[in-house]
């Protein structure tokens, strides 16, 4: 939202805000930052990254859209490997007609194996350090 030269400037602005928001009738319930400092105390420690939750059920189509469907990758990171995963799903759909058929157990045995990788994926919070001047680029080659 905004950032600024030291940790006294964000918090006149983090003060300023909350009293105008406030007073819109729109109070502001958490802030995020890259700075504890700044934080609010419900916010989730910046620690946390993204799990990937297996459940024990059969693997069939649906199982499967399902899971590329609730990918949201912003920034591009595993979509070489949902590319992958998506042409599995078409392997899927050609012998079964049934949404709710499990799968056959090669094309399992990968589907399985691709959501245990997915849950060691860690991607910190933030890229860029605390300084003024820092910038950062990131770029990815597939092939």
């Amino acid at each position: 939202m905004k950032s600024g030269n030291n940790l006294e400037e964000l918090q006149k602005f983090k003060l300023e805000a909350s009293e105008v928001l406030e007073n819109a009738k729109s109070p502001i319930h958490k802030w995020e930052s890259n700075l504890p400092e700044l934080e609010s105390e419900d916010v989730a420690d910046p620690k946390d990254t993204l799990q990937s939750l297996l459940d024990d059920q059969p693997v069939t189509k649906r199982k499967m859209l399902s899971r590329l469907g609730g990918i949201y990758d912003q920034l591009g990171l595993i979509s070489p490997t949902v590319v992958k995963r998506k042409r599995l799903y078409r392997e899927a759909c050609q012998p079964i007609k049934e949404w709710n058929t499990e799968v056959l157990k090669p094309l399992t045995k990968e589907w399985l194996k691709w959501n245990r990788q997915l849950g060691t994926v860690r991607v910190p919070r933030s890229i860029k350090g605390r300084e003024k001047d820092k910038s950062c680029a990131s770029s990815c080659i597939c092939r």
